[in-house]
């Protein structure tokens, strides 16, 4: 198409509100030929610049977003909207130091954007910064105490801090004015555990009743309900509500593309590529990996490990992500990563080893090891031994039943949404198996392998044979893993603040009528 727009220094305005106008209705083609044709004459124009970011976004282009707004920044490094632009694509791509540093940037310029603060609180919370997140949600309330959005952030951030009361109490005051607020109810779901007797029980009934056209978010809506039920031992009605949680997402997973993925990995390392390659990475001996499936026990394990003096638990960080990046890599969309990786440089390996020590440190005091619990590590591992041979790798497992029941039960963003139905949660488990099977035959460093039933059998046991594997001295503090003060913001941070339970073991059976396809899909890894 063209458009009859001749932008002088006079007519920009008006190209760029035709632009936002377009970009407005979705009509991204027609916003985008308005933002070339001033960049066509004025091609440092910072706001044409934030505006085809903002449409790179649109396309789930985040690298050529940050570009765009990066060049944006650098020619109007005094506007607050730009920077909190590039802070909010820093933040939808997993990089949340860079995209702390650019609100506060644009905090600095302006203290009073609302927007911006509550973003600098999420960026907080991914971070584990659980005390400048509440500050910072806190600052916004005070500016506009009807935000929605501080409001509930705070609340949830109380419950990663292990303010469980503190929370209730907030969600409870909010969902006695918004009781259809489905975020609300599903952050007071996860904050404590459900008695019969309370009336949030009897208005989560009331809003399951109402026609599906009149329920604002259904996802969050049964999943909130969902773990009522668990709580309240209504198993049916539980199973029920989890199932349309995921039926009302309409996600797809794309699970051919994922064997392809782990046919290349275990067809690019084994035994010979470590061999040829010995001398290679950091000789650092900080850093920890936590892997396995979600829910395996990764958030528990984090917990005992960080309640030791001299251990810092960093959270689920994707640097490994970044380091593929920088090396040019995408794993999941690029067909020649990992076989590509056999012409990295020793030298580039080294320098990013060196800046992933350097991230995942800060505020690690005089933490002799950090750990990094990011499940999904588990993909990596042959790169993770490549660059640092002297890392720990502790693997956490979990029958596969209820570790896949348990995923289940869980809302993941689309990345992982293995979980959408039950068969392709079983089959995605039998990769993730092949996988690590294939690691502990060819890794040329050792992995403590921890069953999350061993652990709650014989809590002490375990938990010194852990911290032994990092070569550290025991500390009783191990054992008060639920009283060690720090943010936890995964599903199963209101579990860690409590002593272990047995509850959770053979949990599956409880649903096991329901359970036929994951029961098929896992085939012979199902346990009776």
């Amino acid at each position: 198409m063209k458009l009859d727009l001749k932008p002088t220094k006079a007519g920009i305005a008006e190209t760029l509100a035709r632009g936002l106008a377009f970009y407005r209705q979705k009509r991204f083609t027609e916003a985008e030929y308005c933002y070339q044709l001033v960049l066509r004459q004025f091609p440092n124009h910072p706001q044409a610049l934030n505006f085809l970011g903002m449409l790179a976004v649109e396309a789930k282009r985040l690298d050529e977003a940050i570009r765009l707004l990066g060049l944006a920044v650098r020619h109007a490094p005094k506007d607050a909207t730009i920077r909190n632009n590039l802070g909010n694509v820093f933040l939808l791509d997993d990089q949340y130091d860079k995209a702390a540093v650019n609100f506060r940037k644009a905090l600095a310029l302006d203290p009073k954007l609302i927007p911006t603060l509550v973003s600098l609180g999420k960026a907080y919370r991914k971070l584990g910064k659980g005390e400048e997140a509440r500050q910072t949600f806190e600052r916004a309330l005070a500016l506009s105490p009807q935000s929605v959005e501080a409001e509930l952030g705070l609340a949830e951030t109380l419950v990663e801090i292990g303010e469980l009361p503190q929370a209730e109490t907030r969600f409870r005051t909010f969902l006695s004015r918004e009781p259809g607020n489905a975020r609300a109810l599903l952050g007071y779901a996860v904050s404590h555990k459900f008695t019969a007797s309370e009336p949030e029980v009897a208005a989560i009934e009331k809003l399951l009743a109402e026609a599906p056209e009149k329920q604002a978010s259904p996802v969050t809506l049964h999943h909130a309900a969902g773990k009522m039920f668990h709580d309240l031992k209504r198993h049916d009605e539980a199973f029920f509500e989890f199932k349309a949680s995921k039926d009302a997402s309409q996600v797809q997973y794309d699970l051919k593309a994922y064997r392809e993925f782990v046919d290349r990995m275990i067809a690019t390392f084994d035994k010979a590529f470590f061999a040829s390659r010995m001398g290679f990475g950091h000789s650092s001996e900080i850093p920890v990996f936590v892997v396995g499936m979600p829910r395996s026990g990764t958030t528990l394990t984090e917990q005992i490990l960080a309640s030791h003096p001299l251990i810092w638990g960093a959270g689920e960080r994707s640097d490994f992500n970044e380091i593929l990046k920088d090396l040019g890599f995408d794993a999941l969309r690029s067909p020649n990563f990992p076989q590509s990786i056999r012409a990295v440089a020793p030298k580039s390996i080294r320098e990013l080893a060196s800046r992933y020590v350097a991230d995942i440190s800060r505020g690690a005091r005089d933490a002799r090891r950090v750990v990094n619990k990011l499940p999904h590590n588990f993909e990596y591992l042959g790169l993770i031994a490549l660059t640092f041979p002297k890392a720990k790798i502790v693997h956490c497992r979990r029958d596969p039943m209820d570790n896949c029941l348990s995923c289940f039960m869980q809302t993941f963003n689309e990345a992982h949404a293995y979980n959408r139905d039950l068969e392709t949660l079983g089959l995605y488990y039998r990769e993730y198996h092949r996988l690590m099977r294939h690691w502990k035959s060819v890794l040329p460093l050792e992995v403590f392998e921890l069953p999350y039933e061993e652990m709650v059998a014989e809590q002490e046991a375990m938990s010194r044979s852990l911290i032994a594997f990092t070569g550290l001295e025991w500390d009783d503090a191990c054992l008060a893993f639920h009283d060690t003060d720090r943010s936890v913001s995964t599903p199963s941070r209101w579990q860690v603040r409590q002593p272990i339970y047995r509850s959770s073991v053979k949990a599956w059976r409880a649903y096991e009528k329901h359970l036929g396809p994951l029961k098929d899909a896992l085939g012979d890894l199902a346990v009776g």
